[in-house]
């Protein structure tokens, strides 16, 4: 590889992780083509991508940015998730995918900033999908509102059968 093509790569490279609001890495030695293949299937379908890099292109290539802490991960063949619109989906599959698959191991990676261990990706994995969590968060917003809505619908409702008890009453007294 000649020195415009080492370029060119590390501009790539450093492109996608600009990109990546998450970013796993793996050791995949020892996994059979086709189920490399399903990974990137898998992660492809939580709008994601996984990468087989050259560990000192990469390491060039985040050299200074905030994926810096990451760099020491970097020993032996190595492969990248990146997660982009779905940060959770991405990690999510390379957890289920590291469950079926024992040659495939994460070792590390970082969201939004923040390092994750093996401990924080399962943690990351656990969590809800994002439109999800989305609904989750409407929900938990309109309940306070519904509450204050069925509250005032039941003060609005004894008040009005208060109204018509009086009536009856005053309708039974003139008889």
């Amino acid at each position: 590889m000649n020195k415009t093509e080492k370029s060119s790569e590390i501009k790539e490279i450093t492109d996608r992780f600009n990109r990546a609001k998450a970013v796993i890495l793996s050791e995949y030695a020892g996994l059979p083509v086709e189920d490399l293949r399903q990974l990137r299937v898998d992660v492809r379908k939580a709008r994601g991508e996984f990468k087989v890099m050259k560990n000192t292109l990469v390491q060039k290539a985040i050299e200074g940015s905030s994926y810096q802490p990451i760099h020491s991960y970097f020993i032996g063949p190595i492969g990248v998730v990146f997660g982009y619109d779905d940060p959770v989906g991405s990690v999510k599959a390379a957890k289920e995918f590291s469950e079926k698959k024992k040659t495939f191991k994460l070792k590390g990676g970082m969201m939004e900033g923040r390092l994750l261990d093996l401990k924080g990706i399962y943690a990351v994995a656990a969590l809800p999908a994002r439109p999800v969590m989305i609904g989750q968060l409407l929900s938990r917003m309109q309940s306070p509102l519904y509450g204050l809505v069925g509250t005032l619908n039941g003060i609005v409702s004894k008040f009005v059968y208060a109204l018509n008890a009086v009536k009856e009453q005053k309708e039974s007294s003139g008889s």
